[in-house]
């Protein structure tokens, strides 16, 4: 599920479904669109790893700018994506007293297709 919320807004949409890795292929497309730095960083960080302090991040850097110094940056081995394939999608608008617009979007596959059933709920 993936759930964004704007306070500010009196908004909040979610979303659940199921999760797939993309292809290969759209990784790589994806990658290639990203700026050097950022293809640069996915290389040297050790994302959600402890980092002893900056500098050694700093260095891992410099590393691997050397490294791809005349040459495209490839997409590491272990950068990929997921997606959510939505079956649910609910828009909320906050209200006063709780009183809170619910939108419910359900997914149903038949003979005839892809369709959306639309469904007020509850606050």
């Amino acid at each position: 599920a993936l759930c964004f919320y704007w306070g500010a807004l009196g908004f909040q949409v979610r979303i659940e479904g199921k999760i797939e890795k993309v292809s290969t292929e759209e990784a790589d497309d994806y990658f290639a669109s990203r700026r050097r730095g950022s293809q640069i960083g996915a290389w040297a960080s050790k994302q959600s790893s402890e980092m002893q302090n900056w500098e050694e991040f700093e260095e891992r850097i410099k590393t691997i700018t050397d490294d791809f110094a005349d040459k495209e940056v490839s997409r590491p081995p272990f950068w990929s994506g997921f997606r959510v394939v939505p079956s649910k999608i609910e828009l909320w608008q906050a209200g006063d007293f709780r009183m809170h617009k619910r939108e419910l979007y359900e997914r149903h596959l038949d003979e005839q297709g892809d369709k959306w059933n639309l469904r007020l709920i509850y606050p």
